[in-house]
């Protein structure tokens, strides 16, 4: 585990003493770490508190050490994951293994937290080898009751090309690309039933 880590590891014990409860959690490596959650469920009109509790350079092996700083201390209702994109990168990735340990810790998280939803949101088209590794991620996800969130048809154009308004040369997506991902995540966010007003606040953030 890298220093950067086990700083940041640290610091979400510490902010999570004055957290609520019982809200929605991003947890993850880089793509949570710089998703700007915040500022983007304000304009959302998202009921809940979300907390981003991403780590920039997490492993999965990492993530088994840190689960109590980004998930356990919130008590969430609500779970959102994404690791892998560190993982992919280096010279010892075995895919067979890479799944095998994202269940062990979904087990780990169901134990712990048992009446919490848990969504996987699959590899970012940027991510090499992706496809490949978000089927079998899938498959094995939603055989233990979580559900799966791709977005490979909210960021590709036709020619299966990250779309060019969602790239960036600071990182892997720009600001707009978030935001195309917030939308499509709202709908889960919800405790209830959506009203006319919920669709009409949706067509006027589309708009």
């Amino acid at each position: 585990m890298t220093e950067n880590v086990q700083k940041k590891i640290t610091w979400y014990h510490n902010l999570n003493k004055i957290a609520v409860k019982g809200n929605i959690v991003f947890a993850g490596s880089t793509f949570v770490q710089n998703f700007p959650i915040q500022e983007l469920e304000r304009n959302f009109c998202v009921e809940q508190n979300v907390y981003n509790r991403g780590i920039s350079g997490l492993t999965i092996a990492d993530f088994k050490e840190s689960l109590s700083a980004c998930i356990f201390d919130l008590e969430p209702s609500k779970i959102f994951l994404n690791i892998g994109e560190e993982d992919v990168n280096t010279v010892t990735f075995n895919e067979v293994m890479f799944v095998t340990e994202y269940l062990q810790i979904i087990k780990e998280i169901k134990k712990e937290l048992p009446l919490a939803r848990i969504y996987v949101i699959g590899l970012l088209p940027t991510v090499n080898g992706y496809k490949k590794i978000n089927k079998a991620l899938q498959h094995s996800v939603c055989g233990c009751g979580c559900e799966f969130i791709d977005f490979e048809n909210v960021l590709l154009d036709s020619n299966s090309c990250l779309k060019k308004c969602y790239k960036s040369d600071c990182s892997a997506i720009s600001p707009s690309a978030y935001v195309a991902i917030l939308r499509d995540l709202k709908m889960f966010f919800r405790n209830r039933m959506m009203g006319f007003g919920d669709v009409w606040n949706m067509v006027e953030n589309w708009s």
